[in-house]
């Protein structure tokens, strides 16, 4: 299976998942258990739906960058 076939799934085994999203095995399905991830289950295998990740994917919080103001370093002069 090449790249854009595996793009193109709609179906993601947890293993796809954490590849493509970045979480762990135990924080995926830590977010299915609490319901924060929707998940299918086809016989015994669990699967994530691609539309359940990018929606799971917005409610991340948005990175904001801690700012230090540092002081100014003073010029000396030499003597």
């Amino acid at each position: 299976m090449n790249d854009q076939e595996k793009s193109n799934k709609r179906l993601l085994s947890i293993d796809d998942f954490i590849k493509e999203y970045g979480p762990s095995r135990t924080i995926a399905y830590g977010l299915i258990g609490s319901g924060e991830l929707k998940a299918v289950k086809l016989g015994k295998r669990t699967y994530i739906t691609r539309d359940a990740a990018e929606d799971w994917i917005k409610t991340l919080p948005q990175y904001q960058p801690v700012v230090e103001h540092m002081p100014r370093r003073r010029a000396f002069s030499r003597k």
